[in-house]
């Protein structure tokens, strides 16, 4: 209530809205399972193409930064070390703590490390998700971990609330997001992200067993609000790198050719579905023709 009094009063008063609120907290319960394979996300708030999250870099797989877009707001040399015991199977707690315009590092509720950066919002978006396993989408996942518990919270913790914190306990500050990997059924606790695409190349690639979520080499998976069918289109200024003959995928994101599968003529149009990949994974986008020259995308409903 007060905090609603007070965008109030900034409104009343000076005409304009409050500035995006930048704090937040990323903290998660993770064990490495191969020093072979250290370079991904353990955890990463992504909208757009703007992220935030705890990672090892490629860079330095051998420290654990706040990893971020072209490492806009990533100091490498800030990260915190990786110790022997976060390869034997110890639980240990990271947290990324970001503080009007400063990033807190910590580990098992220690600060470690911390430094200026220009944070941004990332939590009030209503098309963000959430990244496990590749530093974010479009980026690489070759990591091993096993992760316990993983949270995101809309606020600045303390270092005496990230010492409270216990892996698949409540916590007196209501997380934004909440997954303690518990049960059978993957659930995000809050309800916020209610969509869950696995993916991995191998079976091993991903598990969901034993309370935790268990990532290996190129297995990812990203949590979204809701399945949302997409209508590829053309952007109305079409970049002078996009490919622009008529079956060229022309997004969201980026225009590349499409593997045809399958093609056929049904009700005097002709159809064709092609594979690409989108936040949900591989997909079959749908376009039909009446001469097979102009061509009109359809919903994506195939994954």
């Amino acid at each position: 209530m007060k905090n609603a009094m007070k965008v109030a009063i900034s409104v009343i008063l000076f005409g304009c809205t409050p500035s995006p609120n930048t704090d937040k907290t990323l903290v998660a319960w993770v064990s490495l399972t191969s020093p072979d394979l250290m370079q991904g996300s353990v955890l990463t708030i992504q909208d757009g193409d703007r992220f935030d999250g705890i990672i090892l870099p490629e860079e330095d797989g051998g420290k654990w930064v706040a990893g971020s877009e072209d490492n806009k707001r990533t100091k490498l040399e800030k990260g915190i070390p990786i110790q022997e015991s976060d390869t034997t199977g110890e639980l240990v707690q990271l947290a990324i703590v970001y503080k009007d315009s400063e990033i807190r590092m910590y580990r098992n509720g220690e600060l470690k490390s911390n430094y200026p950066a220009e944070n941004i919002d990332l939590l009030s978006s209503d098309k963000n998700f959430v990244v496990f396993g590749m530093s974010h989408v479009g980026g690489k996942a070759r990591i091993s971990e096993a992760i316990e518990d993983a949270r995101i919270y809309s606020q600045a913790l303390s270092e005496t609330e990230l010492k409270s914190l216990q892996p698949n306990t409540p916590s007196k500050v209501t997380p934004y997001a909440w997954w303690d990997f518990e049960g059978e059924e993957l659930i995000e606790r809050t309800g916020r992200f209610s969509y869950h695409n696995r993916y991995g190349l191998t079976f091993e690639g991903i598990k969901h067993t034993e309370g935790k979520l268990i990532l290996n080499k190129w297995g990812h998976m990203i949590a979204l609000r809701e399945y949302i069918a997409e209508i590829p289109e053309w952007p109305e200024n079409t970049p002078e790198d996009w490919l622009t003959f008529h079956l060229a995928h022309p997004g969201p994101g980026r225009a590349e050719p499409g593997d045809p599968n399958p093609a056929y003529f049904y009700k005097g149009r002709y159809h064709l579905h092609y594979i690409y990949q989108n936040l949900y994974g591989f997909a079959y986008a749908h376009i039909s023709s009446n001469d097979m020259v102009h061509w009109k995308w359809h919903p994506t409903v195939l994954i």
